[in-house]
């Protein structure tokens, strides 16, 4: 028997160790043909019993993790991460999605997954944007009214997908308010409008004071504007909201649609949506939302609001 216990005997290292040398060694005896054990010539050998015996239900990795779970570990943290993975294994033999932690289990974080947790809630597209990034729908999404923070994307129309037609822009949008138009112009800007109210043909403005405007173009244009436009795609959008200085909120017709006005449009499309203007609208308090007054429009997409469905999962 020994008199002293080694420093590191509560470590999950030894535990393990200590584990393996009771349950996973290999029996010394060996079966003959008839099913009968022959005896170990060692007269300190402990009585053997046939390798059929060595039937745990349950694979040796998962043994030796319970081990170490239950063992007295010095470092915390080194049990915490073989009860997530214990978990997650467990999971996977029992065909259930089961969380990897107990804490997950309850909606909360780990204290090293909150630590690093960066996690954006960005909302659903039902498809890919040819002009904006996944965080910028997030910006718009934030800054429309309170109803619509937990609402999804729908693409209705695209230049790229539907053809360039003014007609099937109103066709397509037709029925659905509010909607995001979207525009990449030849510069790279990328600029648009939440419009509160249907997109048709009308005589005179329409819509109302939650509609705006945005873009991603810098404040100081200049020479090297169309320089940084590169730059602008990881940046935050920039908004801009009714000024109260009059209601000229969204303004379409058969050969057109525009937004904003006073001075001038926030932007305006002709009706082939190609050759488009864009300077100091009193409406929204805005400069020139394109990378230039005059500009081409490349891409162009009509985004509706879709409801988030929640589905209820019936308890057993």
């Amino acid at each position: 028997a020994r008199n002293t216990k080694s420093e590191d005997e509560g470590s999950p290292a030894a535990v393990l160790d200590e584990f393996a040398q009771l349950h996973v060694s290999r029996p010394e005896n060996r079966a003959d043909g008839e099913g009968k054990v022959e005896p170990n010539k060692s007269r300190h050998a402990r009585p053997q019993v046939a390798s059929s015996a060595f039937s745990f239900g349950a694979s040796i990795v998962e043994k030796i993790r319970a081990s170490v779970q239950n063992s007295t570990s010095p470092n915390p943290l080194y049990a915490q991460f073989h009860k997530d993975d214990a978990a997650e294994d467990t999971a996977v033999s029992g065909g259930l999605a089961a969380p990897r932690s107990p804490s997950a289990a309850c909606g909360e974080l780990s204290p090293i997954a909150a630590e690093h947790s960066t996690a954006i809630d960005l909302p659903r597209q039902s498809h890919a944007s040819h002009v904006l990034q996944p965080e910028h729908f997030a910006q718009i999404r934030e800054a429309c009214p309170t109803r619509y923070h937990e609402s999804d994307f729908r693409l209705l129309y695209s230049t790229r997908e539907h053809g360039i037609s003014l007609q099937t822009f109103f066709h397509r949008s037709h029925r659905h308010a509010p909607t995001i138009v979207v525009i990449r112009d030849d510069g790279g800007a990328q600029f648009g409008c939440f419009a509160s109210a249907q997109w048709r043909s009308s005589a005179k403005y329409y819509g109302t004071g939650e509609s705006f405007v945005f873009t991603s173009v810098p404040d100081n244009q200049g020479s090297d504007a169309a320089a940084d436009l590169s730059a602008t795609l990881s940046n935050e959008l920039r908004i801009f909201r009714w000024t109260r200085a009059n209601s000229y909120f969204q303004y379409s017709g058969p050969d057109h649609i525009a937004m904003g006005g006073g001075g001038h449009y926030a932007f305006h499309l002709t009706g082939e949506l190609y050759a488009g203007v864009s300077g100091d609208c009193d409406t929204y308090g805005s400069p020139c939302l394109a990378s230039r007054e005059e500009f081409k429009c490349l891409t162009l997409e009509v985004w509706a609001f879709e409801t988030r469905r929640r589905v209820a999962i019936a308890s057993p």
